[in-house]
């Protein structure tokens, strides 16, 4: 991967799963709020810390001061979720290849719908992929223009959803 392609991986708040080549290629972590916690639980170091800093630990929130980790703090009434600003941030600029890993066991539905209507924001189309890890299932989003090529085993079960825009040249 060259330099322009830089990774930047996107932790949401609770238990996540770390894909195994990640440590090789990340150069930045942005976490969204209480992702301090989760970035630091699955040995990830965080660079940035972004939010409204309503759900961080104390303890995360002390960790990032003591190692001088940025924190841009908004302001609890807002437009976007504190995920939406951590993925505006990573795409501001342009190709790179962002990652955001969530949690699967969440038990809130408007933060999982929340988290997957962020990857389809227009902001994010410069980016030259966009792949999440919710748990242990990878989604792949395609924003006008991008493609991914799959190579999946006989039987393999997944899915196609065209949730932001018309889906067309889709060969399976």
């Amino acid at each position: 991967m060259n330099e322009i392609h830089t990774v930047v991986v996107i932790v949401g708040g609770g238990p996540v799963v770390v894909p195994p080549r990640l440590y090789v290629a990340q150069s930045l972590v942005i976490a969204a709020d209480s992702g301090v916690d989760a970035a630091l639980a699955a040995g990830l170091t965080p660079s940035l810390v972004v939010g409204d800093l309503d759900s961080i630990s104390e303890q995360g929130l002390a960790w990032a001061h003591a190692n001088d980790v940025a924190i841009e703090q908004h302001p609890p009434a807002k437009d976007d979720t504190d995920t939406a600003l951590a993925l505006a941030i990573a795409a501001a600029e342009p190709g790179r290849h962002l990652i955001l890993l969530a949690p699967a066991g969440t038990v809130r539905l408007d933060h999982l719908l929340g988290t997957l209507a962020a990857l389809g924001d227009a902001r994010l189309a410069v980016c030259a992929s966009v792949t999440a890890w919710v748990g242990d299932t990878v989604v792949h989003v395609l924003h006008p223009g991008s493609a991914v090529s799959l190579h999946l085993a006989v039987g393999t079960t997944f899915s196609l959803h065209a949730l932001h825009v018309p889906c067309r040249g889709v060969a399976l």
